[in-house]
C-alpha cells in the first residue's frame, strides 16, 4: 500500500489565512467582486439583464456628457459599418427627440477615408441631421456603387441628391469644412479609435458590438442596452 500523507496543521492554517486575507481584500475594494447583472425592462415591457464589463464598459479618463448622446465612429467605406448601420438605423429613426445622435467618420491616416470624411462633413452642412445623410452615403457606396472619393465625383453625387454642385465646390476646402475634419480627427484621437464601428453612449460607455449577432432578438437587446445607458426607465449606471 502507498503511504498516506498527512496535511500538516501549518499548511491548513496557511490556506485558512490566505482565504481570510482574500475576503478582507474584497471587502475593502482592493480586489473587485464580479459585477452583478442589472435587470432592465424596456418601454415594451421586455426584460433584459446587463453586466458591466461584459455588455458594456466604462471608458477610463473620459467624462460623461451632461445631455444624452449616442456616438458612432465609422467610415463610409467600411462594410462592417454599413452592416451595423442597417441594423441601428431603426433605433436612430425612433430615438427620443432629446437624444442627440452623432456619427463621426475616422480618417486612420488614409487619404481615401479622409476624402469620404470631407464628403460627410459637406453633407452634414447641407442636410443637417446626421442620420439621413449617413444613410444616403452608405447607400451610394455599398448599394449603388457610386464613387464619391474625389471633388469631381462628390459634385456629381450631390447633384444627384438635388444640390447645386457649386455649393460643393465652395465647401470642399472651406474653413468650416476644415473645422469639421479637425473635430473628427480630434475625436478619433481622444477615444483612441483603432477599429470600427464603435458605439459610445453619453461619451462614457462603450457597447462592444462583437457581442451582438444578426437578428431581431439581438437588435432588441442592443437597443434596450442603449436606452439603459442613456438612463431611460431605470437609473443609468453610476460613473466611477
Amino acid at each position: 500500500m502507498g503511504k498516506k500523507h498527512r496535511v500538516k496543521p501549518l499548511t491548513l492554517y496557511s490556506f485558512g489565512a490566505l482565504a481570510l486575507f482574500g475576503i478582507v481584500l474584497v471587502g475593502i475594494g482592493i480586489i473587485e467582486r464580479g459585477n452583478d447583472p442589472v435587470e432592465y425592462t424596456d418601454a415594451s415591457g421586455e426584460t433584459f439583464f446587463f453586466t458591466e464589463d461584459e455588455d458594456y464598459v466604462a471608458l477610463p479618463g473620459i467624462a460623461e456628457t451632461s445631455a444624452p448622446l449616442v456616438t458612432v465612429f465609422f467610415s463610409a467605406a467600411c462594410p462592417h459599418c454599413n452592416e451595423f448601420h442597417e441594423h441601428f438605423a431603426q433605433w436612430i429613426e425612433q430615438k427620443p427627440t432629446d437624444v442627440r445622435f452623432e456619427a463621426i467618420p475616422v480618417l486612420f491616416d488614409r487619404s481615401d477615408w479622409a476624402s469620404l470624411a470631407r464628403v460627410y462633413a459637406i453633407g452634414r452642412q447641407l442636410e443637417g441631421a446626421p442620420g439621413e445623410f449617413l444613410h444616403h452615403l452608405f447607400d451610394a457606396l455599398h448599394e449603388k456603387r457610386i464613387a464619391v472619393h474625389t471633388r469631381e465625383t462628390a459634385k456629381a453625387y450631390f447633384s444627384f441628391l438635388g444640390y447645386d454642385s457649386r455649393y460643393v465646390d465652395a465647401l470642399w476646402n472651406d474653413e468650416q469644412t476644415q473645422k469639421w475634419l479637425g473635430r473628427y480627427l480630434q475625436n478619433e484621437r481622444d477615444y483612441n479609435v483603432r477599429s470600427i464601428p464603435r458605439l459610445i453612449i453619453n461619451g462614457r460607455y462603450e457597447i462592444p458590438l462583437n457581442n451582438f449577432k444578426k437578428g431581431e432578438e439581438s437588435n432588441r437587446k442592443m437597443f434596450a442596452l442603449v436606452d439603459y445607458l442613456l438612463g431611460f426607465n431605470t437609473p443609468a449606471p453610476k460613473s466611477s
